[in-house]
């Protein structure tokens, strides 16, 4: 289950994916109160890979959920006319490994190449 959460006293967006063993449709209101308890002791750290970090022995909450993998990731898109470029830089930390890394991904797409490719050009 992947659940979008936008943190406004944080100025942070977040993606969590929770993984079961069981089939999830829905959360209940207990479940979601445990997830809003492990979000709420997030402490913002951008020294931090991840961008985030827990206080000592705050990274589970209800003894059902833990956070194994901290991910924030900076987006910049530039476009024109013949081209869209995206500028991604993401910062990855491991709780179960203890490692992270730092990564900077660039996409670029040529339009006017691919309609050439695809035959739809002029």
């Amino acid at each position: 289950m992947v659940i979008d959460v936008s943190c406004l006293d944080k100025n942070l967006d977040l993606r969590l994916m929770l993984r079961s063993r069981s089939i999830l449709t829905a959360l209940t209101d207990d479940e979601m109160n445990i997830l809003r308890d492990l979000i709420n002791s997030a402490v913002v750290d951008s020294d931090m890979k991840g961008g985030l970090k827990w206080p000592l022995g705050k990274t589970s909450s209800g003894g059902r959920y833990r956070v194994i993998v901290v991910w924030h990731i900076v987006t910049k898109a530039y476009t024109s006319s013949s081209f869209r470029l995206k500028a991604r830089d993401a910062d990855r930390y491991d709780f179960r490994t203890g490692t992270g890394e730092t990564t900077r991904q660039i996409y670029l797409k040529l339009n006017r190449i691919v309609s050439e490719i695809t035959g739809t050009g002029s």
